[in-house]
């Protein structure tokens, strides 16, 4: 029975290995061995798409990161300047320079730090997040992507929101896929929505919406499946939606897809929160 709840569990997508008993060493003791170790290597595989997708995902975005340092970057240079030439400067307009150094400075590390973190190749580890600030650290990723397509950015909070114990970087890799997919589904510009609240299911549910150009009804069934992709060839592998699917999945959540073509897409993920508690 543990081993047919296993094979169903991975059919859908979520990889629990079964526990075993010790002593036993029989036909059904090597299957479950067997099982143990392929959850164990796909769980690795999985890892290692997750991060090749983060290093695509960065890819996208680094003339946006690009022109993001060179502002700060830019800023120090003119104030520097300002410093080394300008001998009449009185004491509180070098102290006000000097603020604006440090300022200016404390920005370009900002920028790096969340690059870093958002990049490191270390293992998953759960830790306590607040859902509405990682939207937030995720959007100033993106910041320059948005401001080049004319797109705007809005977050709708509909009630105090728990806390969650999550993968930071795994989960912020499915913002990101989410984010930038909404991003190419709007060429001509648009408006990029994130709400987020609680059902009576007891569940954090969060709503992201584009005004693109839609999912045509009969890819709504796809869009989560590897490899499967509408964009022009050179624009996707297809694997952006599948690894938060599972990212979503293995958090023991859910994530669902609303279309119509010529009136944006909306993408739900809903996650439990005495769950997400117990992990504590």
């Amino acid at each position: 029975m543990r081993l047919r709840n296993a094979t169903l569990s991975a059919s859908r997508g979520i990889f629990v290995p079964i526990r075993d008993e010790e002593g036993r060493k029989d036909e059904v003791a090597d299957l479950v061995a067997a099982f143990n170790k392929m959850v164990a290597e796909i769980e690795k595989r999985q890892d290692q798409l997750v991060q090749s997708r983060k290093m695509a995902s960065i890819g996208t975005f680094t003339s946006g990161i690009a022109h993001e340092l060179n502002n700060p970057i830019n800023n120090i240079s003119l104030i520097v300047e300002s410093l080394l030439e300008d001998e009449d400067l009185s004491d509180e307009e070098r102290s006000r320079l000097y603020r604006d150094l440090l300022e200016q400075s404390e920005r370009t590390s900002e920028i790096v730090k969340n690059l870093l973190d958002f990049s490191r190749t270390d293992h998953s580890e759960v830790e306590e997040v607040r859902l509405d600030e990682l939207v937030e650290k995720t959007a100033r990723l993106i910041k320059n992507e948005l401001r080049l397509h004319h797109i705007r950015f809005s977050k709708e909070i509909r009630e105090p929101l728990p806390s969650l114990h999550l993968d930071r970087s795994g989960f912020q890799q499915v913002l990101l896929n989410l984010f930038l997919n909404a991003v190419q589904a709007m060429e001509e510009g648009g408006e990029l929505r994130v709400s987020l609240g609680l059902t009576r299911r007891g569940e954090l549910r969060m709503d992201v919406r584009d005004t693109g150009k839609g999912i045509p009804l009969s890819h709504l069934d796809r869009v989560f499946d590897p490899f499967f992709t509408t964009k022009k060839e050179g624009m996707g592998t297809g694997l952006g939606l599948s690894v938060s699917y599972g990212i979503v999945k293995k958090h023991g959540g859910r994530i669902e897809v609303r279309s119509r073509p010529g009136n944006g897409a909306c993408f739900s993920i809903f996650l439990p929160v005495e769950k997400s508690r117990e992990r504590e």
